[in-house]
């Protein structure tokens, strides 16, 4: 549409105007154009480049980078996000935060297990817990929680494992004062 307006414009005044005039003319619209083809080009690779699934928050994504920059440096492939995953990671976060405890099994004695095969059909599956306490920034809490999974005898398999392939990650927070937030990282292999 603006490329149709400027060309619009030109073609009005064009002719009536001085060598000059139209040369600076055509500059200013060329330089105008390139304006609105630049931002065009740069915003489908800054969509690949962040690529973040509608089912992640940013913190969730962010966590999720650095686990897959963690796999990548041991040569692993990347793992992919699985809403029904996210979906058993968020029930099960929500849930810590809402009654306030911290296990990998349901409030209700339900084993973590049992919980994730009712969201994933899979031969393997994980999970990862963590929290994070005081006062907590956008861009270090997701490398904290996932240094604090890496230096865990417990997590740092399951991280790093080559038969898991998809993620599922969640964050839930209770603003008040003392509150965590807590995540939630459930893993699958990939059938």
């Amino acid at each position: 549409m603006s490329a149709r307006c400027l060309g619009t414009r030109g073609t009005l005044l064009g002719r009536s105007l001085t060598p000059l005039v139209r040369l600076r003319l055509r500059a200013f619209v060329v330089v105008l154009a390139l304006a609105v083809v630049i931002p065009s080009l740069a915003a489908p690779g800054a969509a690949q480049a962040s690529g973040r699934p509608s089912c992640l928050s940013r913190m969730e994504w962010d966590v999720l980078r650095n686990i897959n920059w963690a796999r990548a440096h041991f040569g692993l492939r990347r793992l992919k996000v699985d809403a029904s995953l996210t979906r058993s990671a968020n029930a099960h976060t929500r849930d810590m935060a809402r009654r306030f405890y911290y296990a990998h099994d349901s409030f209700n004695g339900r084993p973590w297990y049992s919980r994730i095969r009712r969201y994933v059909r899979a031969k393997t599956v994980a999970e990862a817990l963590n929290y994070i306490c005081g006062p907590r920034s956008l861009h270090r809490e997701p490398g904290a929680i996932v240094r604090s999974w890496l230096a865990s005898p417990e997590h740092r398999p399951i991280l790093l494992s080559r038969s898991m392939r998809r993620i599922g990650i969640a964050r839930q927070s209770k603003r008040r004062p003392g509150r965590p937030a807590f995540y939630t990282a459930d893993f699958a292999s990939l059938h």
